[in-house]
């Protein structure tokens, strides 16, 4: 089956770049969808690609504090190819499945897992209340607006954590916990230590408020007191 990972970098080392390059080995070759996410929790990368050296190299050389990873083995009759690889889009999520999709409706499309797409939908609540009635549908689920990321646990495959937000199909070093059968868990893409610096935007919104608190101190009846002070303190500024 397919396989899925997310780390941070400082926990990304040889073990785990070992287990990447195996699972290539054991014929998890036909396609891989790589996101990266920075500190921040943005997406900075969506890269689908049909062989692993690309994505090797965008892990070693790219700025990420997060990546997400999906290594593609084709099951039944879907062709291998870009268009088949996982890492798709929905309803402002890019989705990654690990097993298989049972519900019929998933035998009328290219690939079974592309059903979540339609699920996403439906929201993000709807989408994995699905999931959790497969026995093998280990997801991620990456927010590409909000800061957060969703994993799916299905009743059955198997899925392992390191209880910290990393999660992987494989037991590899730190991620060697199993993870609770049919549960579902949700984490923050970036880290939380860090926040984005603040916009022009985010500037206006906070005098605005200033003011409405300035407003609410002085009791202002109507616009003419309102006009009356601001007139007395240029004033007052002036002199």
């Amino acid at each position: 089956m397919c396989t899925i990972l997310t780390v941070t970098k400082d926990k990304y080392d040889d073990k785990i770049k070992a287990q990447v390059e195996a699972d290539t080995m054991n014929g998890n070759s036909d396609g891989y969808c790589l996101v990266l996410a920075n500190e921040f929790g943005e997406i900075v990368s969506n890269l689908r690609s049909m062989t692993l050296e690309p994505i090797l190299a965008a892990l070693e050389f790219s700025e990420w504090y997060r990546m997400f990873l999906h290594s593609r083995l084709a099951t039944g009759s879907s062709d291998v190819s870009i268009t088949n690889t996982h890492g798709w889009g929905s309803n402002q999520y890019i989705y990654m499945h690990n097993g298989f999709i049972r519900d019929r409706a998933a035998k009328n499309l290219d690939v079974d897992s592309q059903l979540i797409g339609k699920w996403l939908e439906g929201g993000v609540d709807f989408c994995v209340k699905q999931m959790q009635q497969e026995p093998y549908a280990n997801v991620f689920l990456i927010d590409t607006v909000g800061p957060e990321f969703y994993v799916s646990r299905s009743k059955d495959n198997t899925l392992y954590t390191d209880g910290d937000g990393c999660y992987s199909t494989n037991k590899v070093g730190p991620i060697n916990k199993k993870v609770r059968k049919n549960s579902d868990h949700t984490h923050v893409i970036g880290n939380p230590e860090v926040k984005p610096e603040p916009t022009k935007k985010d500037e206006w919104e906070t005098e605005w408020s200033r003011w409405d608190e300035y407003r609410e101190e002085y009791a202002f009846t109507d616009l003419v007191d309102e006009m009356n002070l601001l007139s007395t303190n240029f004033a007052k500024g002036s002199k």
